[in-house]
């Protein structure tokens, strides 16, 4: 990504170990984050450049632009959710099915990759 892009950055504390760039939702309280594992999670922002262990402080991003891994190909452009690993993937609903996503592709790239996401939350229905 070309330049650092911060927008709203809050710290929260590991619910368990979380590695870096990990879309990531409310854990068992308001102080705590663990990795979103499902689609239909709510998701709340992607974790900065430092991984975090049980208990430690971590950064998340909540707007703007920030890296996330990716879990499969994406093309930029595309609405993207979470994998259950906390990766972004193509965020594609069943007909009827409803997906939380956490913003859109900035850039095109495949399974590991850590590619820019501009954060919009929102939800799908297919």
């Amino acid at each position: 990504m070309a330049g650092r892009t911060d927008g709203l950055i809050k710290n929260f504390r590991a619910a368990v170990a979380i590695p870096a760039y990990t879309i990531v939702k409310f854990g068992v309280s308001d102080v705590l984050v663990t990795p979103t594992v499902a689609a239909g999670d709510a998701s709340i922002g992607i974790t900065g450049e430092l991984a975090a262990d049980v208990g430690e402080r971590c950064d998340v991003h909540m707007s703007d632009i920030a890296d996330v891994r990716l879990g499969g190909p994406v093309t930029r452009g595309d609405p993207l959710t979470s994998d259950v690993q906390g990766r972004a993937i193509l965020a594609a609903p069943g007909s009827g099915a409803k997906v939380r996503t956490i913003g859109f592709a900035l850039a095109s790239g495949v399974l590991g990759d850590v590619a820019p996401a501009r954060l919009v939350p929102g939800m799908m229905t297919g």
